[in-house]
């Protein structure tokens, strides 16, 4: 599932209202090709998840309603032993399995 990470400070004050600029901004306009009315799966660092819907985008940045209404999946019950890789596998080895969720 690709799923939007925000931070608490991508919230305006008191608000569901989140801007995007930079790194995710470009993500979301080149990579996901999302346009004004589309909507996203998002979720908080640390916290739920849930959809937004990008109410306005510009060349620099874009502004969604955020809905936060579901819990996180859990962490996957799997242990993953490696046996020797080279240094520059290990790396890729790393990197693939923590996006897959594993922890151990």
């Amino acid at each position: 599932m690709n799923l939007i990470l925000l931070c608490t400070h991508d919230f305006k004050e008191n608000s569901t209202l989140v801007r995007l600029t930079e790194r995710r901004f470009h993500h979301i306009k080149k990579i996901l090709k999302a346009s004004e009315g589309d909507s996203l799966t998002v979720g908080i660092e640390n916290g739920d998840i849930g959809t937004a819907i990008i109410r306005h985008m510009d060349q620099c940045s874009l502004e969604m309603d955020v809905t936060l209404n579901a819990k996180p999946p859990s962490p996957l019950a799997i242990n993953l032993i490696i046996a020797l890789p080279r240094p520059k596998v290990i790396s890729r080895v790393i990197q693939s399995v923590a996006s897959l969720g594993i922890k151990k």
